[in-house]
């Protein structure tokens, strides 16, 4: 031991020890910084190369009058209300998606609402749809319920 000052010692093994210690965590902290660094990096790489440049045509429409409900009916005994149907697209163009909701009613109280997406609707055409309302029994409605059914948006 090394006298440092009156009374004071100073543990040179001790000293070069919580150097290291030290040195040691800040060669962690910083290995895991660039860790970090790493994986952000990759992410925004592989998310340029898979979703690959923006086309300045895709744009989202609030409930677009070129697409309807054509037809929707209720599907019976299914364990969950489900109603089935199909939407047509009267534009001359695809629409990547096309958001449909169910609303549901009893009486005039609105009990649940449901959100399905029908992918690549053609031009001119009509497509299937299957909405499926998780939280809501498919048997034994009562007499006073009734539901909706609306294209609320679309993205193409």
């Amino acid at each position: 031991m090394t006298s440092v000052g009156p009374m004071r010692t100073l543990d040179i093994p001790r000293f070069h020890a919580m150097k290291k210690i030290l040195k040691d965590m800040s060669v962690s902290f910083l290995t895991g910084i660039c860790f970090a660094a790493g994986v952000a990096l990759v992410m925004f790489l592989y998310g340029a190369i898979e979703l690959g440049p923006f086309d300045e045509y895709e744009y989202h429409v609030s409930q677009p009058k070129e697409v309807s409900v054509s037809r929707h009916s209720l599907v019976a005994d299914r364990r969950v209300l489900t109603i089935d149907g199909e939407i047509r697209n009267d534009a001359s163009f695809e629409w990547k998606g096309v958001w449909l909701q169910a609303n549901v009613f009893v009486d005039s109280t609105l009990m649940n609402s449901c959100i399905e997406i029908v992918e690549d609707v053609p031009a001119k055409s009509n497509s299937s749809f299957e909405i499926a309302c998780e939280s809501t029994a498919g048997s034994h409605l009562p007499d006073n319920f009734r539901y909706e059914v609306r294209v609320t948006d679309g993205y193409r």
